[in-house]
């Protein structure tokens, strides 16, 4: 493609003017060219990310390369500073921040992003997830959830600067970079772990006929609480299952409970006649676990950051299909102004 010169970059404010022009149709999550129905852009609908991470960056569809604007993400990150993060990595991580500033800003300097986000993410890393498997969920309102929280969605923005910085520099060697996968796999790793048992505890252990076995228990569980208390909202359950691997969909907790935490039985009677004194109970035995507390404001945090994860790995599978593009059929900038530059010289 990179001899292609029919090849035609496109930003989002590209793909609105064209819709209004009529030349582009939005066809469900698709943009396509209204002349010949090709796709130009995938739409993502993905959750909105807490830490501006976006759902896609750069797509290549028939002649269309479509490349986010960066730079209001960018700005939003770097000028975010009101996050409480570990004490001793603080000012490493404000470091962090000014020089994706400055970046943003001068357009240069991308190499010492690159280098802080590598050295301060080992830090980040080891500590997090020692921090994971030491809490103890029982104790969890004595902790300070602000900086634990803070400092996970930090380590989210210090991945995206990696990707990011990484791509800038060594776009084509991207696809052999296998420190940021591991590390996104190991964050992710540790706070699905912890997240699924905030939610309701289990262990895996084998059953009768020695196979390896997930046993659930519901008590004290966060699940109740969607299922029973009216603090929590049920529509809400779709998207917090979302990000547990022990369940495909809402209805398999649902029909969890129906299975498990049933007794009683309908008589005959009952069925015939809607009478008799038999009754059938779905119930569990648990203290309500307060909405405003620690657990649950970890726990919707978690998942927040295991949707930001979702948009790192995508945003590396983007990069890496690239591989088989010239520097010349991508966009390198991400000002507006750069974009606007690369339409116009298409145009």
């Amino acid at each position: 493609m990179g001899s292609n010169k029919s090849s035609l970059k496109i930003s989002d404010n590209k793909i609105e003017e064209e819709i209004e022009k009529g030349n582009f149709k939005r066809d469900g999550t698709l943009i396509r060219d209204v002349s010949n129905g090709q796709i130009v852009k995938v739409l993502k609908n993905n959750e909105e990310s807490t830490n501006n991470i976006p759902s896609t960056f750069i797509q290549i569809h028939h002649n269309y390369i479509y490349q986010a604007d960066l730079s209001p993400v960018l700005d939003a990150i770097s000028h975010e500073r009101t996050l409480s993060v570990y004490n001793d990595l603080e000012e490493q991580y404000n470091l962090v921040l000014d020089y994706l500033d400055s970046f943003n800003t001068y357009e240069t300097g991308i190499e010492k992003v690159h280098q802080i986000c590598l050295e301060i993410s080992v830090s980040f890393d080891s500590k997090i997830r020692r921090q994971i498997e030491e809490l103890d969920i029982d104790d969890l309102e004595k902790m300070d959830a602000g900086q634990f929280i803070g400092s996970l969605n930090a380590y989210v923005k210090i991945l995206f600067s990696y990707i990011l910085s990484t791509y800038i520099l060594h776009r084509n060697k991207f696809s052999k970079d296998k420190v940021i996968i591991s590390k996104i796999l190991s964050f992710e790793n540790s706070v699905r772990g912890l997240y699924e048992q905030l939610l309701a505890r289990s262990d895996r252990r084998e059953d009768r006929d020695g196979l390896l076995t997930t046993y659930f228990t519901m008590e004290e569980s966060l699940y109740s609480m969607y299922l029973f208390d009216d603090s929590y909202e049920i529509s809400d359950l779709d998207r917090v299952v979302n990000q547990d691997s022990r369940f495909s969909t809402s209805l398999q907790v649902i029909d969890f409970f129906k299975r498990h935490r049933k007794s009683g039985r309908f008589s005959d009677e009952w069925r015939g006649y809607n009478g008799g004194n038999n009754e059938l109970k779905i119930s569990v035995s648990t203290k309500r676990i307060s909405e405003n507390g620690n657990r649950n404001k970890i726990a919707v945090a978690l998942m927040q950051i295991l949707e930001d994860i979702d948009k790192l790995k995508d945003l590396r599978e983007e990069i890496v299909s690239l591989e088989d593009f010239s520097d010349q059929d991508v966009l390198m900038y991400f000002s507006n102004s750069s974009a606007n530059n690369q339409n116009h010289s298409d145009a």
